[in-house]
This record gives structure tokens, C-alpha cells and sequence, in this order.
């Protein structure tokens, strides 16, 4: 919400360029130059530039949840901007969403995700190098997911194979719980 008072202080005409040069330099149209020339040139240059840091800041944050438009509109009405304000974003984000997510795929960075688990319990009699081992080791597959940056919303499925024995099990387990209370504690103290 920071910010935005700028925003609505600007005239529906520099506002409307400034919306229109956010969206074409996000999606390498053209260059922050853009925010220097008409109708911009006659605007002052620090002004401008703060509209549009607010404006990519949101833009950014918006298209990476997949925020709907009744959400985005409902945002913009919490920061104070008028009918005209949002309907004027709300146009150019519809406008470009898809080929913003597109650009934000192939730009960005992201771990895979799990999306399953499969597993199975292995005992091992005896190897060719020791002649008893009786000990059993457990054969984990982790199924992984990552967004295809050359195809909008298609996934790249693989799996991760290990195998480890009790003790070594036990020790991931206990360093996920470590992990999720870790997480649950930040949440916690960010709300």
C-alpha cells in the first residue's frame, strides 16, 4: 500500500503511460528510457520512476500468486485508488498476463516440487564382499514436479531415488519435523 498515494496523484494520462511503459518493460518491449519521453518527458523523472517501481513491485506480486481480478481490484480499493486507477491496471494486467507468466517462467528460478512419495523396505542377507549383512535399507522414490519454462503450465515430472537404512531414515524424518517447525515459528512471528 505503500506508495500509492503517488500514484493516484498522477494525471489519467501519465498515469495510463506509466501502466502502459511497466508492462512494456517488464516484458522487454522496451527499455526504462520510455519513462523519460512523452507524454512522460514533461513529468518530474523521480515521481515517474517511483510510480513505476510501485507499479512493477505489484504487478510482480500479483502475477506471481495468480491473483484474480476481483482480488487485484479489491487491493488497489484498500490503497486508495479510484475507479478509473483500477480499471486502467486491471485492463493492461488482463492484456498481459498471459505473456507475463510466460516471461516470469522462463526468467525465473525454481526448485522442484514433491509431489509424492513411494517407498519400500529392502533387507539385504549378504553382500559379495561380506558374507552376512542382515540389515534392512529402505528404497525411497521422491516424485518431483517443475513448471516447464518453454510451455505455459506444463510440468516436468522425475523422480529422486535413494536408499538409506533405519538409523539414516529416522534422521531425515526428524530433520523434516525440524524443518516444518522452523517454518510454522516464522510464519508465526511474520502474521
Amino acid at each position: 500500500s505503500r506508495g500509492w498515494h503517488l500514484i493516484t496523484g498522477l494525471s489519467p494520462v501519465v498515469y495510463k503511460a506509466v501502466v502502459g511503459a511497466t508492462f512494456d518493460i517488464l516484458l522487454k518491449r522496451s527499455t526504462e528510457e520510455v519513462l523519460s519521453k512523452p507524454p512522460l518527458a514533461r513529468e518530474d523523472i523521480l515521481h515517474i520512476k517511483q510510480a513505476f517501481t510501485i507499479l512493477v513491485s505489484f504487478t510482480l506480486e500479483v502475477a506471481k500468486v495468480d491473483a484474480a481480478v476481483g482480488s487485484i481490484r479489491s487491493m488497489l480499493e484498500e490503497y486508495g485508488a479510484s475507479a478509473t486507477v483500477i480499471d486502467v491496471y486491471v485492463s493492461a494486467y488482463e492484456k498481459n498476463l498471459d505473456e507475463l507468466r510466460r516471461h516470469l517462467l522462463t526468467s525465473g528460478f525454481s526448485f522442484p516440487q514433491v509431489v509424492g512419495v513411494d517407498w519400500r523396505l529392502d533387507y539385504y542377507l549378504k553382500s559379495n564382499s561380506v558374507e552376512a549383512i542382515n540389515k534392512p535399507m529402505y528404497i525411497i522414490s521422491l516424485k518431483t514436479e517443475k513448471m516447464d519454462s518453454r510451455r505455459l503450465g506444463a510440468a516436468d515430472t522425475s523422480d529422486v531415488q535413494f536408499s538409506c537404512s533405519i538409523e539414516e531414515l529416522q534422521d531425515l524424518v526428524d530433520r523434516l519435523k525440524d524443518a516444518t517447525k522452523q517454518a510454522e515459528r516464522i510464519t508465526r512471528e511474520t502474521k
